[in-house]
């Protein structure tokens, strides 16, 4: 064997070595790559729920629960407030056989004035013993020896709510009964639009109105800290309105608000196939979260690798995440919460792994290619 020939063997047997020594690693990496790929496909194909988050509290149920008691003037008789309109219609007050109609907008004082009887008290009282009320006074005056009086309510304007925030018609809304609902409320609001959360809060009527309304700054604001006012009651909309849980219906009464806040957001990024923000309008698992964004990147994320970043109590909390372990329901599937971020990863042995699987794929596609023999 000449000196050239025997170089050329060494050469070449050490190229074939090192070539045999990669493409074993890039076998192993490989085989790394697709058992994560197919752990990928798990993920992608599992979603586990579990009995989820509700903002509403066990005072919350309690607060709703008593407002509920309320309910019962709701089959009374309607009483007169401060700003009603009332047509009162008496009988041969001026001539025989004739009525004499009188309009009276009610005091915040809680008097109506009608002629030749004057001032009297018409607020907290219904219809019928207001009635009664204005009899008397034109017999005691002698005005009338046997008056018959009708009173209507020409306008209800003494019994306000407003529902605020993400409805079709946020605004203020007149009662005609002494106490509404929630559910009443929402609907004369149009309902919650595409972007409420499913968290709403009531802010019950107190001494000072304006204070509790302070948080609501107009129809698309903010309450801070809802939950620390103990005239708030927080309500799950998918309880109330898809469980059926009638007893977060809450009654509602003069003064009372109702604000349904936008939905909050989560984020997934990393080598998920449409990383971004979404809305949290709905109970939301990390699985969820994941196939809102479309899935993992079956190829390139590492999904016993990833990561949960939250905000507690202003510091940063980083929850280790197993998506494999999840999806196989070996590890629990929590609820999202508010600003969290899912991190799909890339571990460092896969991307080495997917660039040599890559270098090796080039390689023996140009070997195949300068080939004669194979291209024929």
């Amino acid at each position: 064997m000449s000196g050239w020939n025997l170089r050329d063997f060494i050469c070449g047997s050490l190229f074939s070595s090192c070539t045999l020594t990669l493409l074993a690693g890039a076998l192993l990496l490989f085989a790394g790559a697709s058992c994560s790929s197919t752990d990928a496909e798990k993920v992608n194909e599992m979603v586990i729920t579990l009995d989820r988050f509700t903002p509403t509290t066990d005072k919350d149920f309690l607060q709703s629960k008593n407002s509920r008691l309320q309910l019962e003037a709701r089959g009374e008789d309607y009483r007169v407030g401060p700003g009603d309109v009332l047509e009162i219609n008496i009988f041969e007050l001026e001539k025989r056989d004739e009525f004499k109609t009188v309009e009276a907008r009610v005091e915040e004082s809680g008097e109506i004035t009608i002629p030749i009887a004057g001032s009297l008290v018409a607020g907290g009282l219904t219809v019928d013993a207001l009635v009664d009320v204005i009899n008397r006074r034109l017999v005691e005056g002698e005005f009338i020896k046997s008056p018959r009086t009708n009173v209507t309510i020409k306008e209800f304007r003494s019994k306000k709510i407003a529902v605020v925030g993400a409805v079709e018609k946020p605004g203020e809304y007149m009662i005609r009964q002494n106490v509404t609902t929630l559910l009443d409320a929402l609907g004369m609001a149009g309902g919650p639009t595409d972007q409420a959360g499913y968290e709403l809060y009531v802010v019950k009527a107190s001494n000072d109105l304006q204070s509790s309304r302070a948080g609501l700054n107009g129809a698309g604001g903010a309450m801070p800290n809802p939950g620390f006012d103990e005239n708030t009651i927080a309500v799950d909309l998918i309880t109330l309105m898809e469980e059926g849980a009638l007893e977060l219906n809450v009654a509602l009464g003069n003064g009372d608000v109702v604000f349904v806040p936008r939905a909050k957001k989560f984020y997934v990024v990393g080598f998920v196939r449409r990383p971004g923000g979404f809305p949290l309008n709905q109970p939301m698992t990390v699985l969820e979260g994941i196939a809102m964004a479309e899935g993992l990147m079956e190829r390139e994320a590492s999904p016993s690798e990833c990561a949960l970043k939250r905000l507690t109590r202003g510091q940063e909390e980083i929850i280790p995440l197993d998506l494999v372990a999840i999806a196989m329901g070996e590890k629990p599937n929590f609820f999202l919460q508010p600003d969290d971020v899912i991190d799909v990863r890339q571990t460092a042995w896969r991307f080495v792994g997917l660039e040599l699987l890559d270098f090796f794929k080039r390689i023996f596609h140009f070997g195949y290619d300068l080939n004669p023999a194979r291209r024929d």
